[in-house]
């Protein structure tokens, strides 16, 4: 489940998502996306970034996009 990265809210979700709520990343917060949870494993880091700030433009906000050290998932965070 994706979860604003510090917090401990870890109830596992039911499915694996394939739509993202950016409306919700792009709050200003730093979110942790978990593969398997928040979007399906396999894809591509690349694929993801590219989505994030697809959806910003869209937005016609701006955002950063990393991967978390262990390199497993990825963050996203709006910025002003």
């Amino acid at each position: 489940m994706t979860m604003e990265i510090g917090t401990t809210n870890e109830t596992p979700s039911q499915k694996p998502r394939n739509k993202y709520d950016w409306d919700k990343f792009f709050n200003g917060k730093r979110w942790e996306l978990i593969p398997g949870e928040d979007f399906i494993e396999g894809t591509r880091a690349f694929t993801l970034r590219t989505a994030a700030l697809m959806a910003a433009s869209r937005r016609g906000v701006k955002v950063v996009v990393g991967k978390t050290p262990d390199r497993k998932s990825i963050w996203v965070q709006r910025i002003e």
